[in-house]
């Protein structure tokens, strides 16, 4: 119905319009790949700030229904539990993306500490060794203080 409706406000009959109408993809409610994304509100398509408060308005699937289609409770239903499964997998990928950003904030803290602790173990190392060069120096001068 809704290509149908499409079609009348193209110019289906010019080789400009056939290649839209072929782009052109419809579904009955929301497809795979798109069912579990986050939706979007478009601010300017909202009926309450386009339409005056007088008018009349009706939905495609109300008008589909009484024209006789008959999956309108079905497509109902599917679309709450779609609602609630897309609910739960954002909750979840906004979970996930919290435990990522505190992951590599303490990546970069340890990052930053052990920056830190390297330069103070080249510093440490440095007076290892001139700590052990002069050990030997004292056990020389034992050696020939006895």
């Amino acid at each position: 119905m809704l290509y149908r409706v499409i079609r009348g406000m193209l110019k289906h009959k010019t080789s400009r319009g056939q290649a839209a109408l072929a782009r052109l993809k419809v579904y009955e409610g929301c497809p795979h790949p798109y069912d579990r994304m986050k939706k979007q509100v478009i601010p300017q398509a909202l009926k309450t700030l386009r339409l005056k408060p007088n008018r009349a308005f009706c939905t495609l699937g109300d008008l589909a229904s009484k024209m006789g289609w008959k999956h309108q409770e079905l497509i109902g239903r599917l679309e709450g539990n779609r609602l609630t499964k897309a609910a739960a997998w954002y909750q979840a990928q906004k979970q996930l993306t919290k435990l990522k950003t505190q992951a590599k904030a303490t990546v970069t803290a340890e990052v930053a500490g052990g920056a830190e602790l390297k330069g103070l173990r080249s510093a440490g190392k440095g007076v290892k060794a001139a700590a052990s060069n002069k050990a030997p120096a004292a056990v020389e001068e034992s050696d020939g203080d006895m």
